[in-house]
């Protein structure tokens, strides 16, 4: 019984310096489409595993990319892009997709990249 005593303060802090260097996993969607006469924004759409699509960032006009921060590990995340403007949005470009084992997609001028950081 000793010996579980001694081991519970060890095993607590193993977990807390676990939890400290828990991963980030991001995706950083880029694309290089032309700029379209009088889009006012982009939107970015992501679907997990299949999922239906959610429109997950609208960024200006200017920008060429989207940083998505809200992934977790193991599961698959496909991406598209729409040049929108006051009357709606274009059709979305071919999905990109990826996951944290394939941190690399890309088609139609869309490239999505995972990283990992502790």
């Amino acid at each position: 019984m000793k010996k579980f005593l001694f081991a519970f303060p060890f095993v607590c802090a193993l977990l807390y310096a676990l939890a400290a260097h828990a991963l980030t996993i991001t995706a950083t969607v880029a694309w290089t489409i032309g700029t379209s006469a009088g889009h006012t924004s982009w939107s970015v759409q992501k679907t997990i595993d299949g999922a239906v699509p959610v429109v997950v960032g609208t960024p200006a006009a200017a920008t060429t990319q989207f940083v998505d921060t809200a992934l977790t590990a193991g599961h698959t995340y496909t991406y598209a892009v729409a040049a929108c403007n006051s009357f709606g949005c274009a059709a979305y470009t071919a999905p990109v997709s990826t996951s944290t084992n394939t941190p690399t997609g890309s088609a139609s001028g869309v490239t999505v990249t995972v990283t990992t950081a502790p």
